[in-house]
């Protein structure tokens, strides 16, 4: 602070809409290394060197073995496959729990990827190499041109051969995963620059940082989202090299700088044997999990947080202030059992439905019906599907079946993050709710996450033996719908009050 002087602390702190005291800011500048105050135009930027990493051998095969088998093992954490794996969609894929990637695509197909076409604000993954011209780079740096080449593995820039393809669309799923909470188009068309003034950010993903830069895994000035010469940058040469995990995680951390987040790291620990005595501005994660504001190499389960593990650095509420610029989804079915969405039937008999949804809320369960006879159905959960064996899922996925008057039948929690097929025995006739929500592991403080960050793609797939008087259709109705900048709720249910979330607390809304 003494540096900087409170007055031009105070004008960084306003330009990218820091949630904090100047203290707290001017102590991030004194203690990350990577972040600093970009002299040219009076903006933070973090220049991620903690995020360079080689990967290991057994990595690298492992990987190699996934594109050359064109193969993708169920989801699991810890445990062997235990879906069966879903056949790889042809194109355009459409994001769905439990779905492979697409094979078989050519570059133009890599280079059309969209995870919600409609959606106004984008996230453009650039993997075609790029030449910035009159950007605040070019002017920080003093370079007429700053040149970012293809994403590139066979030393042929000039082209894209099938590993590679591969790796873009893996990396583009990951990414998709992370924000799929948002009402945001995750894509690798690149609209033009032009189209993406106020509403858009570009990551250029290409060579290495030497190459223009410094030292680092990726760069990005803090809260750039939609300002015209700012694209932020991931340099896949140093993180692997060109290592799938890697890279998307790196891609999701700078995307998260550019909407306001710092880095999730460690304070001082003075217990004796601690892994980061000092503190560090990297936190890798404990058990299997590890926020993306850290480092997330090395977990199967990262997720975006608010701080909650012990000594967290950082209390920012990722969620809450992504959401400042990305609008939250809607819930898309029933957030009640009174206004459950009713699962489709062709009739009395035997009857498969399957739900295609996006959990977008911590804690907030999707909520369905049906119509059943007495006796056994099975119910199963996909989630976003793994690389091969490289999770790319956030949501740890709970479901449970109540009867007509409300009570627990079962309750499906199987220690993986996805629920395998699994009976479910239904012990008379009548009405059943089906809820689907995002779960913690655990706690935080003993080793595990909460769920606050458990959210994603599912697929919910039950079968049972249709009631021969099926449920009357329902028009589904959003009594969650958004909360403050989110937009109004939705009051025409039935329902007296609702729980809905306001940046990072759950709060009841009166429904008049």
């Amino acid at each position: 602070m003494r540096v900087l002087g409170r007055q031009q602390l105070s004008q960084i702190s306003s330009r990218v809409g820091y949630q904090g005291d100047l203290r707290t800011l001017a102590s991030h500048l004194d203690d990350d290394d990577d972040l600093g105050v970009e002299a040219a135009s009076n903006r933070l930027v973090f220049q991620c060197a903690g995020l360079i990493a080689n990967a290991s051998a057994a990595e690298i095969a492992a990987m190699q073995a996934v594109i050359e088998q064109a193969t993708a093992a169920a989801v699991g954490r810890r445990q062997p496959p235990q879906t069966p794996a879903a056949a790889p969609q042809a194109f355009p894929p459409t994001l769905v729990g439990g779905t492979p990637d697409p094979t078989g695509l050519s570059a133009a197909d890599a280079f059309s990827l969209h995870s919600r076409p409609g959606a106004r604000l984008k996230l453009v993954l650039d993997f075609d190499g790029n030449t910035l011209v009159g950007g605040v780079w070019n002017q920080a740096k003093g370079l007429q041109q700053i040149v970012t080449p293809a994403y590139d593995k066979d030393g042929n820039p000039s082209s894209f051969n099938a590993e590679e393809i591969a790796d873009i669309v893996a990396i583009w799923h990951a990414v998709a995963e992370d924000y799929a909470a948002f009402d945001v188009d995750v894509t690798t068309a690149d609209p033009g620059d032009a189209a993406l003034a106020g509403v858009g950010q570009k990551v250029l993903i290409g060579g290495h940082s030497g190459d223009w830069y410094g030292n680092a895994g990726g760069v990005a000035y803090v809260s750039s989202f939609g300002t015209p010469g700012m694209p932020c940058f991931v340099f896949p040469r140093n993180l692997g090299p060109n290592y799938a995990k890697y890279v998307w995680e790196a891609v999701s951390h700078e995307l998260g700088h550019t909407l306001g987040l710092f880095h999730d790291g460690l304070t001082p620990n003075p217990a004796p044997g601690a892994l980061y005595p000092d503190g560090t501005y990297y936190y890798s994660g404990h058990g299997n999990w590890a926020p993306i504001m850290g480092v997330g190499y090395y977990k199967d389960v990262t997720q975006f947080d608010a701080g909650e593990y012990p000594y967290s650095n950082n209390p920012q509420d990722d969620m809450g202030i992504i959401g400042r610029t990305l609008p939250r989804l809607p819930q898309q079915y029933g957030p009640s059992m009174a206004s459950a969405t009713p699962l489709s039937s062709s009739g009395a008999g035997s009857t498969t439905a399957v739900i295609n949804g996006i959990l977008s809320m911590p804690n907030q369960p999707d909520w369905f019906s049906l119509s059943a006879e007495a006796g056994s159905a099975t119910l199963a959960v996909a989630v976003t599907a793994p690389f091969g064996q490289v999770t790319r899922a956030n949501l740890n996925a709970v479901a449970a079946v109540y009867d007509a008057g409300g009570a627990v039948v079962t309750t499906l929690s199987p220690g993986t993050l996805d629920i395998p097929y699994s009976p479910v025995n239904l012990p008379r006739a009548g009405t059943y709710y089906v809820s689907v929500v995002g779960a913690a592991e655990g706690s935080p403080a003993t080793g595990g996450y909460s769920s606050y960050g458990s959210l994603g793609f599912y697929s919910l797939t039950v079968s049972y033996t249709a009631s021969s008087a099926p449920q009357q259709p329902q028009t589904p109705v959003n009594c969650v719908g958004y909360w403050s900048s989110f937009g109004p709720c939705d009051a025409s249910c039935n329902q007296v009050s609702t729980m809905v979330w306001c940046g990072s607390r759950r709060v009841r809304v009166v429904l008049v």
